[in-house]
């Protein structure tokens, strides 16, 4: 057991300070990460924005000190989103994600770190991360420097006119179209500059069902809008019973059944006042027998 202990512990302090020969920077506590997933804009709302970090190993929750960029589409510096995140994540590995507000209350969870919209929708590029092994004071290194952070994502197809050696995703398709994101589907291949940063955008990513999960473990849920419900039921007129409807009148006879309707109405009142008559009559003549006695 103490054998296993020390290895472990050995092994700790090789991924914290072991670098990589020349102007590579160092795979730190926070590098076996990558960007896993991208949007900007849904359901009609630009400001709904989320940057979604996929911890390939554990113990990658040195965060703490890291940036988050938007670049625009000729591969300058838009702005930095998040300056600096302010703390760590979880120690076991998984997703985290950063978001705005709008996109808070779109999907229904909370963000771990919340930025404002700055995220180009349609060409640009988005970077997380920073340089070292233990990520350094943000104003110690250039944010507008592609190569200082852990990941980067480009997109928008040949809008897309940067210099950073990714190649940006297929087909123009933006950082998401509105209702998808722009997800990867597959793993880091590598790159000169630090063998965790994605090196084929256009191969890793697809649009898909956003799926946005934090720290916690919360997936958040960005579908299709829910169908709008009437304010008002219109009411229900009770069907005819027997062609008679409950108000009182008639509904749903034809001209053949209106006339034998009326035939029987009269027939039943000329019995009616036959039979009156013979009640009459027969009273009558009992009257006259009894007087004849």
């Amino acid at each position: 057991m103490r054998v296993a202990g020390l290895i472990l512990a050995f092994a700790a302090l090789a991924v914290l300070f072991v670098s990589e020969s020349g102007s590579r920077p160092a795979v730190a506590v926070h590098h076996i990460s990558e960007i896993s997933e991208v949007m900007s804009g849904f359901d009609g709302d630009p400001n709904v924005q989320f940057v979604e970090i996929d911890q390939l190993a554990g113990g990658q929750y040195l965060v703490a000190n890291t940036r988050l960029t938007a670049f625009n589409p000729d591969g300058t510096l838009a702005g930095v989103l998040i300056d600096p995140v302010p703390s760590n994540v979880g120690l076991t590995g998984g997703k985290w994600l950063m978001g705005t507000l709008a996109f808070e209350t779109a999907s229904g969870i909370n963000a771990d770190f919340t930025f404002s919209a700055g995220i180009l929708p349609a060409a640009g590029m988005v970077c997380w991360g920073a340089p070292g092994t233990i990520p350094p004071a943000p104003n110690s290194w250039d944010a507008s420097d592609p190569n200082n952070y852990v990941d980067c994502v480009s997109y928008g197809g040949a809008a897309f006119t940067g210099t950073n050696p990714m190649s940006p995703d297929p087909a123009g398709s933006g950082a998401g179209d509105g209702t998808l994101s722009l997800t990867r589907s597959t793993s880091s291949t590598g790159k000169i500059t630090n063998p965790w940063r994605n090196s084929d955008d256009d191969i890793d990513f697809k649009l898909a069902v956003p799926s946005p999960t934090n720290d916690a473990g919360e997936e958040g849920s960005l579908g299709a809008s829910p169908p709008t419900t009437p304010s008002t039921i219109p009411p229900m007129t009770p069907p005819p019973v027997g062609g008679i409807s409950l108000d009182g009148g008639l509904q749903g006879l034809s001209d053949t059944s209106t006339t034998s309707l009326a035939v029987w109405l009269v027939g039943g009142l000329v019995g009616a006042m036959i039979l009156s008559w013979s009640v009459v009559a027969g009273a009558a003549a009992l009257v006259r027998s009894r007087s004849e006695r």
